[in-house]
């Protein structure tokens, strides 16, 4: 007596799977199993299927391996000017020099539209005229950047009114800002990075070059800082 063997759809592929092999075996199953097309009603081979899938793998990698060679490119660029940076910011005998340069130079070179550059007033001498903003500890107004700031990451996408108008005005045209602490915990205060473009900064870009940049702020700080303890001592 017959017993008739039902196999269902998953039980097919599982076999497939494990027997990958099997089309090398019977070669001439290739010659009888057809494929709709799915934009039409036509029939293809399962090779022709086949080449058409790898072709399409291959374009989508070849696009991948182009914008991973622009992107290799624009950090090489971009880290070469934080270099030439970091150097000329090295030179500058004063405190305003190196923050006016600064300022300039994200500007001019890294095409920031806006910079802001905020330090807390108990890191600084109070007879320093500085290119720059003083923040108060104990500004109430400093209050929905403390996560931030205690936080020690930047954070980089569109921020809330509230902080846009602190940092940059009123009515400003800020769509998406970098928002950089100075220091552990931003406990010399912060940079932030104004763009007009909504897609400029954004939650999980790479933020490298900022936190290398926000390390040469501080060490130039933590200097000034050593210079100020000695003379006072």
């Amino acid at each position: 007596m017959n017993t008739k063997v039902t196999i269902d759809e998953k039980s097919v592929i599982n076999w497939l799977e494990e027997n990958p092999d099997i089309f090398q075996r019977h070669p001439e199953l290739l010659e009888i199993i057809e494929l709709k097309h799915s934009n039409s009603s036509n029939t293809s081979s399962l090779i022709e299927r086949q080449v058409s899938r790898l072709r399409d793998k291959n374009l989508d990698i070849a696009r991948k391996i182009h914008q991973m060679t622009q992107n290799a490119l624009e950090n090489e660029d971009l880290m070469g000017k934080l270099h030439r940076l970091s150097l000329a910011l090295g030179e500058t005998e004063s405190l305003g020099d190196f923050f006016q340069l600064l300022r300039d130079e994200l500007k001019n070179r890294f095409n920031a539209d806006h910079v802001y550059i905020g330090l807390f007033a108990d890191t600084l001498s109070t007879d320093n005229q500085l290119p720059l903003s003083i923040l108060q500890p104990d500004n109430p107004e400093l209050k929905p950047f403390h996560t931030v700031l205690e936080g020690g990451q930047t954070s980089c996408g569109r921020l809330a009114h509230e902080k846009l108008q602190f940092l940059f005005g009123r009515d400003n045209p800020i769509r998406s800002t970098a928002l950089v602490p100075i220091g552990k915990q931003g406990r010399f205060g912060m940079l932030a990075i104004g763009s007009e473009n909504p897609g400029k900064f954004f939650p999980g870009m790479g933020t490298m070059f900022l936190e290398l940049l926000s390390e040469t702020i501080s060490h130039r700080l933590s200097k000034q800082e050593a210079v100020l303890q000695r003379l006072s001592a």
